[in-house]
């Protein structure tokens, strides 16, 4: 997240998803990630800019992730509902 790779940072998480990993599993590890950010950045390890860029990043992976979670219930709803109507 560091590099404001939005590719390479959503790549992990989908290895994560293809792992079986919950979505608990995937916010924990933003989570963890975006506080050893914040220690750096606390210890002068990084600049402002930096953890600036790694948040933006990691705005983005949740928010993606989240949309592909509430896009999944949503269509698996709409499912459920077709099928309670065919039968």
């Amino acid at each position: 997240m560091l590099e404001g790779d939005v590719q390479k940072s959503w790549l992990l998480i989908a290895i994560y998803i293809e792992e079986g990993r919950s979505s608990t599993d995937v916010y924990t590890f933003l989570i963890e990630a975006m506080y050893e950010i914040g220690k750096r950045w606390q210890e002068n390890k990084i600049s402002v800019a930096d953890e600036h860029l790694a948040t933006a990043t990691c705005d983005y992976v949740i928010t993606s992730y989240h949309s592909i979670n509430c896009l999944s219930a949503i269509e698996h709803f709409f499912f459920a509902l077709k099928e309670k109507s065919i039968t």
